[in-house]
């Protein structure tokens, strides 16, 4: 009887191109416990795959071809492994989140580079030993970078918590997590990064003095604020400055559409503007998602001390690796 209704679960996929479970359980006549048992079971055994989440989820067909030419990857030494098992994530083309060594081999083999996947792998290992040495206390020091990318810098201190993306292997585990909430529109990937930057972010305060916190405001207006969100689960208990986004004309102007820097510095500066008339504050926190060019963090800082703080740290979960290059994604 369960291979029968196995057989059918297929069928019915094969012929429907793909379905989903309560289609299935309807179709079949029987309860959805018992198609989400069958299906799951399907899918472990690589005959179907699951696509989308709950209320709409979906189901394909894996033909037997495709299962044929998975590739079969060489195993690590265990020391790869574990880093691999620590650091690596990746966003499949489909959405499927995958970490570890199956994330990493997912991506060679997306990439086409399976071939040198044990070389790869220990190519990435290694550049995570040189990316260790840029951390002091778990954060990123990058104030250097922005007092060599402008004439003037506004800030007294600045780090990010990891690197955005890293030279050939692409972005970091908080660099999809943040593309995912900010352009996936997922909070739960806002939750997470909030849960994993929260002590650091706290410690950093802490370790500075700071007496309020200010989120940088988005250019374009989206259903879930990413910032505002990602503050709500920070629940920092310090107060907040607000800045606002006010374009002329209205008409909002996205930073990672402008490619030159003296684009960023004028959009940053004409359009950013603190909300209230005064700021009593001496010591403010600025914290945004991604630093790309700079432009944006540093004439923030420049608003805030028109107001009389007299020092301005800054904050962002992910920032470029080498210069202040522009960050197209977010």
């Amino acid at each position: 009887m369960k291979t029968d209704t196995r057989d059918k679960i297929l069928k019915i996929i094969e012929e429907n191109g793909s379905d989903s479970p309560g289609r299935l359980a309807r179709t079949l006549g029987i309860s959805t416990q018992a198609i989400h048992r069958h299906l799951k079971k399907l899918v472990q055994s690589g005959e179907i795959s699951r696509h989308g989440t709950p209320p709409s989820v979906f189901y394909k067909r894996v033909y037997s071809e495709e299962r044929e030419n998975r590739h079969t990857f060489p195993e690590l030494e265990r020391h790869l492994e574990q880093v691999l098992q620590k650091n690596y994530f990746y966003v499949a083309p489909s959405g499927e989140r995958l970490s570890g060594v199956k994330g990493f081999q997912s991506w060679c083999l997306n990439t086409n580079q399976h071939s040198g996947f044990r070389s790869l792998a220990k190519r990435y290992c290694e550049q995570q030993k040189t990316l260790e040495k840029h951390f002091v206390n778990g954060l990123v020091p990058s104030l250097h970078k922005i007092r060599s990318t402008f004439e003037r810098s506004y800030l007294d201190g600045l780090v990010y918590q990891d690197f955005w993306s890293i030279p050939q292997f692409g972005k970091t585990r908080l660099g999809h997590f943040v593309t995912l909430g900010k352009s996936g529109q997922r909070i739960d990937a806002v939750q997470l990064l909030a849960e994993w930057g929260v002590e650091l972010i706290e410690g950093y305060i802490k370790q500075n003095k700071i007496q309020a916190v200010a989120f940088a405001p988005h250019s374009i207006t989206r259903k879930l604020n990413f910032l505002k969100t990602y503050a709500g689960f920070l629940n920092l208990k310090l107060p907040h400055v607000a800045f606002v986004k006010a374009s002329l004309d209205g008409t909002p102007v996205a930073q990672k559409t402008l490619t030159k820097l003296s684009e960023r510095v004028k959009n940053a500066r004409d359009t950013l503007f603190v909300k209230d008339s005064q700021v009593p504050f001496e010591k403010v926190l600025i914290i945004d998602d991604a630093l790309g060019s700079g432009a944006t963090m540093n004439e923030l800082a420049k608003k805030l001390k028109e107001k009389s703080v007299s020092q301005v740290f800054g904050f962002a979960i992910v920032g470029s690796y080498k210069g202040f290059e522009v960050i197209p994604e977010v």
